[in-house]
């Protein structure tokens, strides 16, 4: 009996003594409220009291579905001495803004805190989260029967859910404010808010409108603000939640109140299809455009540059849209493009792109201009459309002018001698002519040549002949002066640009092999090149950095750090190892 008696007493103090240890815990948790409306903001309170405190960890808390912004934190420390000792403490909270997006009984789990090197849990809570709630004081306010869910609210959503890489969604978001006459209500603490992630998306035009609406009786002031969006992928694509925090301030003259209100939108889905297998020439361009065409009217004279301007304008991204690719023009020489851009940042559909040419007539008479054709994918017929500038004839006289600027296609021009300069027929002194000192009175050159030693003489000969070939032979013009044009162009490639650098390397190829380097493409590099008998490694390097350079300006998206800069060094040390190539035999 007497061993009962002592048992039941060590469990009882047992017992008593553990519950006395856990109604000294270090640690505790509550909630302001017990109930509260979607959206609407409550506090998750934390306090911690030790020597050394650490920060709680809430991922159990946001793991069931609840959100919770950055905390407030405030500490409270004492020091204390008895008998010559002393000790010091410190009390830590943690204040912390929640909300939920969806109805529901949600139990927050215990969340662990580490004091003075030990682990604690805090007690378990629940909150209810409903629709609405009736109880003004849970649910922010009510006034003249309208919920702060009447009063402000927020949307998304996009024209479409369903489109083809490359074209243009249009993301809407509204923010939708009661305006009902004498009862005022205005939303505070919420501008300069960041718009949803939107992974995979080029962003485009922006544009920001106010409008009244009427909904379920009720007037509303709106801030819509439409944001333009191009997929530069294909997939399942997810435009990311818009969420922010704002005051409801209201008033009926009277009655003022606020309630802070947590506002989400939903994710929204996006399908991005991809294109279908491309026709020749297809320029990369998605949407609807028109083409046009700029070209001088009346007599061309022969070696006198004029411009040719093709305009594309219409709805899609910019950066998607490629040069047309030109037909042979064998009596011209055809540079550039120089590209020029201009877009309406309130409209999609309002870019025009703008590919200036310069087109140098090299025979006299009478040609045509060919027609060009531009294709682009249309989304509304789901397929492929070409457009058309039509061809035009043009006539080309024989300048008298002695010099003019021959433009390449990295956009360096070289004063060159006019193809058509006059060129006398009577040859050259050469050093093996036996009448050599007979003629001194014929000319200058004559005396000069009878005056000189026979090194600085046979140079003189070897530059006229050189200028007078530059004059008369384009091909030949054009590989001199190729290494000297490439190394200009690449030496304004820079920024986050890689059109120079594409420019510079694929003219200087045309012009060694003396091809149009309007419009030419990787793939056209490649042929060149192999057509050749180049070696493999280089035909691949070179294309490798032409479409590097593509896929930067085409794919939508800004180049990374240091991407124009490699594929500019890249590019300048294929120069030499492509003259090398490309010159040998005996047309060089």
């Amino acid at each position: 009996m007497r061993g009962r008696l002592w048992t039941a007493a060590f469990l009882a103090a047992l017992l008593s003594a553990l519950a006395a240890r856990a109604q000294q815990s270090p640690v505790s948790a509550s909630l302001s409220a017990e109930k509260v409306a979607v959206g609407e903001v409550f506090l998750l309170t934390l306090q911690a009291s030790g020597g050394d405190v650490r920060n709680p960890d809430v991922t159990p808390v946001t793991d069931t579905g609840l959100f919770l912004d950055a905390p407030e934190v405030s500490s409270a420390s004492s020091f204390t001495i008895v008998n010559g000792r002393s000790t010091s403490s410190q009390k830590r909270t943690w204040r912390y803004r929640g909300w939920a997006e969806k109805e529901g009984t949600y139990r927050i789990p215990p969340v662990k805190m580490v004091v003075d090197g030990r682990e604690y849990l805090t007690q378990p809570l629940t909150i209810e989260v409903v629709k609405s709630v009736s109880d003004g004081r849970q649910a922010g306010a009510r006034d003249g029967g309208l919920s702060i869910e009447e009063m402000a609210m927020v949307e998304a959503r996009t024209d479409k859910n369903e489109i083809f890489q490359g074209e243009a969604v249009t993301l809407l978001l509204r923010v939708l404010i009661l305006d009902a006459g004498n009862f005022s209500v205005d939303l505070r603490s919420a501008q300069n808010l960041p718009l949803p992630e939107t992974p995979g998306f080029y962003s485009g035009p922006q544009n920001t409108r106010q409008m009244q609406e009427k909904r379920g009786g009720l007037s509303y002031r709106v801030t819509e603000i439409s944001q333009v969006l191009y997929p530069t992928t294909t997939g399942a694509l997810t435009i990311g939640a818009w969420r922010w925090q704002g005051q409801v301030v209201w008033s009926d003259g009277w009655r003022p109140g606020s309630a802070a209100r947590a506002f989400a939108t939903p994710e929204i889905p996006v399908t991005v299809k991809p294109l279908p297998a491309p026709p020749d020439g297809f320029s990369g361009a998605v949407g609807k455009y028109r083409v046009a065409a700029e070209f001088p009217s009346g007599i061309l004279a022969q070696g006198v540059p004029a411009q040719w301007v093709i305009s594309v304008t219409g709805e899609g991204n910019p950066d998607s849209v490629g040069a047309p690719t030109l037909p042979s023009i064998p009596w011209a020489h055809v540079a550039g493009p120089e590209v020029e851009t201009a877009q309406d940042n309130q409209s999609a559909e309002n870019t025009t792109k703008q590919f200036r040419y310069a087109v140098t007539p090299l025979e006299p008479g009478e040609h045509e201009l060919p027609e060009v054709r531009y294709v682009f994918f249309a989304p509304v017929l789901k397929n492929y459309k070409t457009e058309s500038v039509p061809a035009r004839k043009v006539t080309v006289a024989v300048s008298a002018q002695g010099s003019q600027e021959l433009v390449t296609a990295g956009g360096a021009r070289e004063e060159q001698r006019s193809v058509v300069l006059p060129v006398s027929d009577e040859p050259l002194p050469l050093i093996e002519d036996a009448g050599l000192e007979e003629r001194a009175s014929g000319g200058l050159l004559a005396w000069l040549a009878a005056l000189l030693p026979l090194p600085l003489y046979g140079g003189l000969w070897g530059w006229l002949h050189r200028r007078r070939r530059m004059g008369t032979d384009i091909p030949y013009a054009r590989r001199q002066n190729a290494l000297k044009r490439a190394r200009k162009a690449l030496g304004t490639a820079g920024g986050d640009s890689a059109e120079p650098v594409q420019l510079a390397l694929a003219g200087f190829v045309a012009d060694l092999v003396n091809v149009n380097a309007a419009g030419l493409t990787a793939s056209d590099v490649a042929d060149l090149l192999g057509g050749r008998g180049c070696d493999l490694a280089l035909v691949k390097e070179t294309t490798d950095i032409l479409r590097a350079c593509e896929r930067a300006r085409y794919a939508g998206r800004a180049p990374a750090p240091g991407e124009v800069a490699a594929l500019k060094e890249r590019a300048d040390a294929l120069l030499e190892p492509l003259r090398r190539a490309l010159t040998e035999g005996p047309s060089s």
